[in-house]
C-alpha cells in the first residue's frame, strides 16, 4: 500500500496476527529494493529468545547437554539434530539433558525455542563426535541368586580421558616432590582446591573433570563440593591411584555432602579426602576413612580427631566454621 510521500512514519489498524513488512521508495514509477524486513505481533506474543549458554560433551556413546532457557515467555525447547541420524523433537525444558546409545558419527545439535507465535532463531550449533571420550568400566562376574554381595564394576586403567586429564592439567608436576603415596594424595588434593573458589553448579555440569574445569574457568557454572569430589577422584585415577565418591550427612539431611575415600597402600586402607575444605582425618597419627570418623562421633569421641587442613585457599569454607570441624558431616 502506499505511503504518503515524505512521511516517516505511519499507523495502521490491523487484525489479530503476525505480520511482516517491508517498505519501498518510488520515483517516477520506478520502485527501489526493498528495505529491511521486520515482524510486527498484533495481540499475540512474539517469538521467544533462543536458549543461550548451550554447551555439550559426548561421553562413550553418551550425550549431556545444558543450557539455559530464555527469558521470556516460551512454550518448548526443541532440539534439531543432523548427522546419522536426522530427527527435530521437543526436549524436557530443565535445562539439562542425557541421551544414551547415540551411534558413532559426526552430528551437529542446535537448540530453538518455541510458542504460540513461532520459533526463535537457533541457539549457536554444537559439533559433537560419537563416541567421545569418557571412563571404561566392566562389570564383574555375574553374582549368583540370592548372593548378598555388592554388584563391583571395574574401571579399565589406560583410559584415554583420564590420560588426557594427566597430561592436560601437567598432573605429575602438581604431585612433584611427593615423599610416599598418601604425600601424593595430598598434594594432589592442593591442586584441586586451587583450581577454583566455591560457587554455584549452575547449569550442574556432567561428571567429567576435564569438563567440569572448563566450564568454571569459561565462567559457564560454578562448583562446590561434588566439583572439587569429581575433579579430585578423577585426577587420583589418572594417576592410578584408586578412589571412590562417599555421600556424607545426617539422619535430617542425609545429602549434606560430598567427599572421596581414597585406597592408601601406606596405611592398607581407605582414608577419606575432601577437596572442598581441604582437609582429612587422623586419629592417633592415622588417617581416617569416612566410617571411622562416623564411629568415633556417634561414640561421643570426635575430640581425638585431628583434622589437618591443606594449604588454605581463598574461596573455601573452613573447618573452624562447624563445631567438629566437619566431622559431623
Amino acid at each position: 500500500m502506499p505511503l504518503a510521500g515524505g512521511s516517516s512514519s505511519v499507523t495502521l489498524a490491523a487484525p489479530t496476527g503476525a505480520f511482516y513488512v517491508r517498505l519501498h521508495a518510488v520515483a517516477g514509477g520506478v520502485r527501489s529494493p526493498a528495505s529491511n524486513e521486520i515482524r510486527v505481533f498484533v495481540n499475540v506474543p512474539e517469538p521467544p529468545e533462543p536458549p543461550s549458554d548451550v554447551n555439550g560433551v559426548a561421553l562413550g556413546s553418551d550425550v549431556v547437554l545444558t543450557w539455559r532457557n530464555p527469558v521470556g515467555p516460551f512454550d518448548s525447547i526443541v532440539m534439531d539434530v543432523a548427522g546419522p541420524l536426522t530427527l527435530s523433537m521437543p526436549v524436557d525444558p530443565s535445562g539439562t539433558l542425557r541421551v544414551a546409545g547415540v551411534p558413532s558419527g559426526v552430528y551437529k545439535v542446535t537448540l530453538r525455542a518455541v510458542n504460540a507465535t513461532g520459533s526463535s532463531a537457533a541457539a549457536p550449533p554444537l559439533t559433537l563426535t560419537l563416541p567421545g571420550g569418557g571412563v571404561a568400566t566392566k562389570r564383574g562376574p555375574q553374582q549368583a541368586a540370592g548372593s548378598t554381595r555388592l554388584p563391583v564394576r571395574f574401571e579399565r586403567l589406560p583410559t584415554a580421558r583420564l590420560d588426557l586429564l594427566r597430561q592436560r592439567e601437567n598432573l605429575d608436576a602438581a604431585v612433584a616432590g611427593a615423599v610416599s603415596e598418601f604425600d601424593t594424595v595430598l598434594k594432589l588434593k592442593d591442586w584441586v582446591a586451587a583450581q577454583f573458589p566455591i560457587g554455584n553448579p549452575d547449569p550442574y555440569p556432567p561428571w567429567d573433570a576435564l569438563v567440569v574445569l572448563d566450564w568454571i574457568r569459561g565462567g559457564i557454572t560454578g562448583g562446590f563440593c561434588g566439583q572439587y569430589s569429581q575433579v579430585m577422584l578423577q585426577s587420583l585415577a589418572a594417576l592410578g591411584i584408586p578412589a571412590r565418591y562417599v555421600e556424607l550427612g545426617t539422619n535430617d539431611n542425609p545429602y549434606a555432602h560430598f567427599a572421596v575415600e581414597t585406597w592408601s597402600n601406606d596405611f592398607d586402607k581407605w582414608v577419606v579426602v575432601d577437596a572442598d575444605f581441604n582437609i582429612h582425618f587422623e586419629y592417633a597419627g592415622v588417617p581416617q576413612s569416612a566410617l571411622e570418623v562416623h564411629d568415633l562421633l556417634v561414640t561421643g569421641r570426635a575430640d581425638e580427631l585431628a583434622v589437618v587442613q591443606g594449604n588454605v585457599r581463598d574461596g573455601h569454607p573452613s573447618p573452624r566454621d562447624l563445631p567438629l570441624g566437619t566431622a559431623e558431616l
